[in-house]
């Protein structure tokens, strides 16, 4: 009897306690790193590409259960998959560590003020190729051979582009 009076007792303080502010279990903090990475600009002046090597302190790593990303640097530091969208709710920075994959199976979904820039850590990193030249992403294409190309031409244009507006050699023939 003695002994289910102090359990009674003890369960009691620790339910007072929990109800205090503070008196929850602690949240993971998100853990910050520094990095270094390439920022890679289309040269009018020699008509190339130049890479530029930057340095960021207090960098978010992305860990499977961020969803939400707001005004952060993220660094995906190992293979990182996310099964549900990812929300980019304003200016984002990605850095892709040397032999790390970001798997977004969700999707990615913009708010209306959302951007995102994807950077790679070392000039041989990855497979990730940046073809904006600085400007606004409007189209992500991944092929066959695990290339993630980024192209600022909407995915229409490219597709008619390819195919030569839909249509294909043969079928023009067969209208003939």
């Amino acid at each position: 009897m003695k002994t289910k009076r102090i359990l009674s007792l003890l369960l009691s303080v620790l339910f007072t306690i929990s109800l205090l502010p503070g008196g929850t279990l602690p949240v993971r903090a998100e853990e910050k790193i520094d990095v270094t990475f390439l920022i890679r600009e289309w040269n009018n002046d020699t008509q190339s590409i130049t890479a530029t090597e930057m340095f960021l302190s207090g960098c978010t790593v992305v860990e499977s259960s961020m969803t939400t990303w707001d005004y952060h640097t993220y660094v995906v530091t190992e293979d990182v998959t996310i099964s549900t969208p990812i929300t980019i709710a304003c200016y984002v920075k990605l850095i892709l560590c040397d032999g790390a994959t970001l798997t977004a199976d969700g999707g990615i979904i913009f708010t209306e003020n959302g951007s995102l820039n994807i950077y790679g850590q070392s000039r041989d990193s990855g497979s990730l190729i940046d073809a904006t030249y600085g400007r606004r992403t409007r189209a992500v294409i991944i092929t066959d051979s695990g290339h993630l190309i980024l192209s600022a031409i909407q995915t229409e244009t490219i597709s008619n582009r390819i195919l030569g507006g839909g249509e294909t050699e043969k079928e023009e023939d067969e209208e003939e």
